[in-house]
């Protein structure tokens, strides 16, 4: 376990986050208890990558239950796959101290579990804006069925972050255009990421949510017409704006202190909570 840790803080050090992979077997207790003994701050947990999908995991329950006994801030940086998300699973994510929990919503054929996934946390006491939904777009979908998603969680009560597509096989980001979208409309969406939204996030404030629900079709939805409200800024929508270089939109004083702390060894000192 020493190797472990030694090992988390190696990764730490380069990239700011302290990281801790979880696989499949791991029980409860040989994991996040001993790195808890190490670590006190803000937990990052990334999922084995031959097995992806944490939330089907045979011991997914043995994770959140010494997580919710910990106490820990913990992000699943992989995210939870929403058609998985039942009451039992819903109860034991509203235990874990998760300020943010990432899904994703990438195609209309799941929308149905993406509501199921919403409402149940929201039955167990999980606010909708520490639901983040990565939406893809710009792959095999268009305008209209992107508009339709994004209008869905925010109606929902969600926070949507825009993820457009990108081959692997690219050697310039932000230059593949799909058969079903236009550079335009793609622009469209990057303009009101920037303006309507907040650090590459669409919050689900009130004036936004009335902006797509009048909407009839995804022109008028990305129209830059201005919409008022004075929504706070959560830790959660900071914190994806900071994880994907979206500093430029972000007042240096809604950075949390333990990211603005550049030696990781001072960090633990600084946390209380994740946030401000």
């Amino acid at each position: 376990m020493t190797s472990m840790v030694k090992s988390l803080r190696t990764i730490l050090s380069l990239s700011g986050k302290p990281v801790f992979f979880l696989q499949q077997g791991d029980a409860r207790g040989s994991v996040a208890s001993a790195l808890s003994r190490n670590w006190k701050g803000p937990l990052f947990l990334h999922w084995h990558p031959l097995i992806p999908n944490f939330t089907q995991a045979i011991n997914w329950r043995d994770i959140f239950e010494e997580l919710a006994g910990l106490g820990i801030p913990t992000d699943f940086n992989q995210g939870m796959d929403a058609r998985l998300i039942d009451d039992e699973r819903a109860e034991l994510i509203s235990r874990v101290n998760m300020p943010m929990i990432r899904m994703a919503f990438d195609y209309r054929g799941i929308r149905p579990w993406v509501e199921r996934a919403i409402m149940k946390l929201r039955e167990h006491g999980v606010r909708g804006r520490r639901m983040v939904f990565y939406v893809l777009h710009n792959y095999v979908d268009d305008p209209e069925d992107f508009f339709e998603r994004v209008r869905d969680l925010l109606d929902w009560g969600a926070v949507v972050y825009p993820m457009r597509y990108e081959p692997l096989t690219t050697l310039r980001k932000g230059v593949y255009v799909s058969p079903r979208w236009t550079r335009e409309q793609l622009s469209a969406v990057a303009q009101a990421r920037r303006v309507l939204g907040y650090g590459g996030a669409l919050p689900p404030y009130k004036p936004l949510v009335e902006k797509f629900l009048r909407a009839r079709n995804f022109d008028e939805a990305f129209s830059l017409r201005p919409v008022g409200g004075n929504w706070r800024i959560t830790d959660p929508v900071i914190e994806m704006a900071l994880e994907h270089e979206q500093q430029e939109s972000i007042n240096k004083n809604y950075f949390p202190s333990w990211r603005r702390e550049k030696d990781w060894r001072k960090t633990p000192q600084l946390i209380s909570s994740p946030g401000r």
